[in-house]
């Protein structure tokens, strides 16, 4: 019974302690009769009532969520480039061929082509035709009844040493003079000039040279 008392007051104290350290809870009303069980019951009751007070007073725990930090995408800006042209100016090159006409000669000429080309080989006593294509540069009119083609120096190679010009030409105009010609039979390296002539003027010479094996 002793024992049976002892822990009765152990649960009081114990219910004290509790009670001290929180606010104050009603307490339910004492049994009249002052039954000791009924006194017992009163103390458990009030110890869980202490339990569920405390409970209530607990500060909830804080849950921290941790969000990564946004992955920074760095944004490339292109800067125009400026682009610098440099213009250069273009020296003129004045032609070395007057346009015709533009030296106030009467008689002018020019030579365009000719075939064959000069240091072209040609075969021992073969016969070739030689042409010019010769152009009108002077300010004057070639009239063909009044204009001949003739040899005037170098190597005979001609089979006759003038012709009769057979296009007229007026200024910038130009026509072929072609000349049958025969290569010498020795080998050698020839040179023949020739030329137009209108009434008693001389001018235009043109030439070819031929090497002969």
């Amino acid at each position: 019974m002793l024992n049976h008392n002892h822990r009765k007051l152990s649960l009081i104290l114990a219910a004290g302690i509790l009670l001290a350290c929180l606010p104050s809870i009603p307490l339910p009303a004492a049994s009249p009769t002052g039954d000791s069980s009924s006194l017992y019951t009163a103390v458990v009751q009030t110890a869980e009532a202490a339990a569920t007070q405390t409970a209530l007073y607990v500060p909830p725990t804080s849950t921290i969520t941790q969000t990564p930090p946004p992955t920074l995408t760095p944004t490339i800006t292109l800067t125009p480039t400026s682009t610098f042209i440099f213009l250069l100016p273009t020296p003129t090159v004045p032609s070395s061929t007057p346009a015709p006409g533009s030296t106030g000669r009467q008689f002018e000429c020019q030579v365009v082509t000719k075939s064959p080309g000069d240091n072209d080989h040609v075969s021992p006593n073969s016969e070739f035709t030689m042409t010019w294509q010769i152009q009108n540069t002077g300010s004057e009119y070639w009239d063909s009844g009044s204009s001949d083609f003739y040899y005037r120096s170098g190597t005979v190679l001609h089979l006759a040493s003038i012709y009769d010009v057979e296009t007229s030409l007026g200024t910038g105009e130009m026509a072929n003079f072609s000349i049958p010609m025969k290569a010498p039979s020795a080998a050698g390296v020839y040179t023949t000039t020739w030329g137009i002539r209108i009434g008693q003027v001389e001018f235009c010479p043109v030439s070819i040279t031929i090497r002969v094996p």
